[in-house]
């Protein structure tokens, strides 16, 4: 069977673990497009999460912040109407947006007209023709700190890298990049080898600070940027994309949530149900709710901590997921997407909770969240090529590594004892794991007395 054939056998979408709202909405939409379930989902995800991104994070210790910005990407094939899906979920957006500029034109259009007056005062100012009674350095101070209000901007399109920078700049950090079409993975290829700014795409999921001096024109400094992705694209695209090592070693692929869905070939007679209007309202309502919020300029960012039990549920899914994709382990060739994978449950963790308006985090919500995140996973195993198994050296070599790594508490480890503890494993060669782990420099082997000892290179 070919690999991505394994999509029929991924589990279902667990939608009663999305807001309720969101769930609803998801599971009507697919009832009346015909269309898998996980379409709507990773489509609604991605929506709610872009409309949390700019005014809360979850705060799981002191220094350790996680925003809710995701990066989600629905896979299917042409004519699996990933078009008419992504109309129907991001539309309250798009009218709340619409809604917020019919509501506060005069005030944009006022904050406009004054930023133009105070540029053109500081200008003439510097030629000398400025009457009024204010000095230069006054002017200048006052147009730095100028909050001019703009036009919202949610969801854009497509955008390159530099300028993705300028809009994240006037949104107040916050932004989406929202396309139904596959075409920004092939920019984001280009943009990958090429561009020294692809970077924004990383410092915009990680929030980290962007500071961007410019040779012609004022620079950007944005402090804690958040940047959600809502995509779709064919399975082709989506495979090269998870594959591709000029992402793999930016540790894009990582930091996707894609969603493989499954085509639905059997031929159907009749009308479909209308998506039910309480169901379409509770959905808008809440999007509106939540923007509503994030586009109040005076509303406050709050955090989302963890309960007691919420925490420990934290902790133990870290512990497994470290062991789930250590080095020689069965998932190590997934790594990378194992250790954004704690990252991506904190974030649709703190979704749930903005949306239920809960003020934290408890064991059953972020139960919920790791079933999402988990699903997840399941599609990155199959999107992800396996190592080949013409290299069992490489693959020995890492096994033998992984194994002494847990057995170094228990010194001194013996060449003979660690021979005779991994003449089990089928197929192993102890001799050449050992010698590759050598000539890595990973290990180095110190004599005691008629002993040979192991020493890992910390």
């Amino acid at each position: 069977m070919n690999q991505i054939e394994n999509y029929y056998n991924l589990p279902p979408f667990p939608v009663e673990a999305l807001p309720k709202a969101v769930a609803d909405m998801c599971s009507a939409v697919s009832a009346n497009m015909r269309v898998p379930l996980e379409l709507p989902c990773t489509v609604g995800l991605g929506t709610a999460a872009s409309c949390c991104q700019k005014k809360a994070v979850v705060r799981v210790k002191a220094d350790f912040i996680e925003p809710l910005n995701l990066f989600t990407v629905a896979v299917a094939e042409s004519g699996e109407k990933k078009s008419p899906v992504f109309k129907v979920m991001t539309a309250p957006v798009y009218v709340a947006q619409k809604e917020y500029i019919a509501a506060h034109g005069d005030e944009i259009a006022r904050s406009r007209l004054e930023y133009d007056l105070l540029s053109k005062h500081l200008e003439d100012a510097k030629n000398g023709k400025y009457k009024g009674d204010k000095d230069i350095y006054e002017l200048a101070n006052e147009l730095r700190h100028f909050k001019e209000l703009t036009v919202p901007k949610l969801f854009l399109d497509d955008v390159t890298p530099e300028k993705l920078i300028d809009v994240l700049d006037k949104q107040g950090g916050s932004i989406t990049i929202a396309s139904a079409e596959s075409g920004i993975f092939i920019d984001l290829k280009k943009q990958a080898t090429s561009s020294g700014s692809f970077d924004v795409y990383f410092k915009g999921y990680n929030g980290d600070h962007i500071d961007v001096e410019r040779v012609m024109r004022e620079g950007n400094s944005l402090e804690a940027p958040k940047l959600s992705l809502i995509l779709t694209c064919q399975t082709d695209i989506a495979k090269k994309m998870m594959n591709n090592k000029a992402f793999r070693d930016k540790g894009l692929p990582a930091r996707f949530l894609c969603a493989l869905c499954r085509p639905d070939y059997e031929i159907r007679y009749g009308d479909t149900p209308d998506i039910p209007i309480p169901i379409k309202e509770a959905y808008n309502s809440l999007i509106k709710r939540l923007l509503d919020y994030a586009l109040d300029l005076d509303s406050p960012p709050y955090e989302i901590g963890l309960t007691d039990d919420g925490y420990k549920a934290y902790l133990k899914h870290e512990y497994e997921n470290k062991q789930k994709y250590a080095l020689g382990g069965e998932y190590a060739y997934m790594r990378d997407w194992g250790n954004k994978e704690i990252g991506k449950t904190l974030r649709i963790a703190g979704i749930i909770a903005v949306c239920e308006e809960r003020g934290c985090i408890d064991a059953e919500v972020f139960q919920r969240a790791f079933s999402i995140a988990d699903w997840y996973t399941a599609n990155a195993e199959v999107l992800f090529d396996k190592p080949s198994s013409k290299n069992p050296v490489l693959s020995n070599t890492e096994y033998l590594l992984n194994r002494l790594k847990n057995w170094n508490l228990k010194s001194p480890m013996t060449v003979k004892a660690v021979r005779g503890a991994t003449q089990s494993k089928t197929n192993f060669n102890f001799e050449e794991a050992l010698s590759a782990l050598k000539s890595n420099g990973d290990v180095t082997i110190e004599r005691d007395g008629k002993s040979e000892i192991i020493v890992l290179s910390l």
